[in-house]
């Protein structure tokens, strides 16, 4: 999101100044690291679907939804 009236040319060079929003911003210790979709099979046979850099974090999401997560199998990961 841009702020408006923050165009200016300093030394030749364009600058805006724009916001970054919190969520849209990489955790501390992600930065460089890419990120995969990880989907697992609910006890029910769902799908759920989580973004993250490895399967552990993408575990920790999952406990703040599921209590029973700890045996829902990680079927794909994109």
């Amino acid at each position: 999101e841009t702020i408006a009236g923050s165009f200016e040319v300093i030394d030749g060079i364009a600058h805006i100044k724009v916001i970054i929003r919190e969520g849209r911003m990489k955790n501390s210790g992600t930065r460089g690291r890419h990120f995969h979709v990880f989907r697992f099979e609910t006890n029910d046979g769902g799908i759920v679907s989580y973004r993250a850099v490895c399967e552990e974090n993408a575990r920790k999401q999952m406990k703040k939804e599921f209590a029973d997560c700890e045996n829902f199998k990680c079927v794909e990961i994109m």
